[in-house]
């Protein structure tokens, strides 16, 4: 399985239908929220004064009471679109047919998607927070000269783009398990054994998938955080990330169980 050439071409064959399911949670996210806010920090890290790891963390993610509720409802957004996106792709992949209408189980996904989306926040939160304690010990041994800065930057992109790597992999694993969870009604181990058993076998073709999906969102943070337009990346980001995303987790269950696709037949299935 081609997950590279299959998920990028039903993205753009459906991107119409893809960038109205997307493009509020985009929005959101990019004008209220920085969702690639550590990518952000990065290109900014030369220029910051940071004496502790508190500076590292406000940098980052910031804090106060508003912004905390624009998580909330970020989240809830979130959710529900990401559950309406992933009822457009299963019912298109069973019909043939690109619709609106292939709604029929959105409350089944919303509560498998809720479970995952607060897993994964959570296991995000966690390896941000590492990897910015990486990125403090690095400040804290970097000299204090231009030179050490320098160093100190290239070593923390360097961090940066190693720790995308676990962060991609639990994505990888989560896509796949949510569509287990919402169509077989799996529990949600049993969901992530399956999705262990299905990236083993597929080592390759999902480390390609990962690389397509997450890299592009990097490179795009940080252009736009040169330019003065941060707000744009996460908007881009969210429009390349979510639906990719969802494509490979429906792509890799159908194929994992064997369930033909029939979105690129020129007929369909009426149900």
């Amino acid at each position: 399985m081609n997950y590279v050439k299959d998920v990028l071409s039903y993205y753009f064959k459906n991107f119409i239908y893809i960038l109205v399911l997307v493009i509020g949670p985009a929005v959101f996210f990019g004008f209220l929220l920085r969702p690639f806010a550590l990518f952000d920090f990065l290109y900014n890290y030369p220029n910051l004064t940071l004496n502790s790891f508190g500076d590292f963390y406000l940098a980052v993610f910031g804090f106060d009471w508003l912004n905390i509720l624009w998580i909330v409802l970020g989240f809830i957004i979130l959710i529900v679109f990401a559950s309406l996106m992933l009822g457009f792709i299963e019912g298109h992949f069973r019909t043939g047919k690109p619709s609106f209408k292939n709604y029929t189980s959105i409350n089944n996904n919303l509560i498998s998607v809720t479970k995952v989306v607060l897993c994964l926040a959570v296991i995000t939160f966690v390896i941000n927070i590492i990897l910015m304690l990486l990125m403090f010990l690095v400040h804290v041994l970097s000299a204090t000269d231009g030179v050490g800065t320098i160093w100190g930057t290239v070593i923390n992109y360097i961090i940066a783009i190693l720790g995308l790597y676990p962060l991609a992999r639990i994505y990888s694993l989560f896509a796949f398990a949510t569509v287990e969870m919402m169509i077989n009604g799996s529990p949600l181990i049993v969901a992530l054994s399956n999705a262990t058993q299905m990236v083993a076998r597929n080592a390759w073709q999902v480390f390609a998938m990962e690389v397509v999906i997450f890299i592009p969102c990097f490179v795009l943070a940080i252009l736009t955080t040169a330019l003065g337009v941060s707000w744009l990346g996460g908007i881009l980001g969210i429009i390349i990330f979510l639906p990719l995303m969802c494509i490979f987790g429906v792509s890799m269950f159908f194929d994992y169980y064997g369930i033909p696709k029939y979105n690129n037949r020129k007929y369909y299935y009426v149900r």
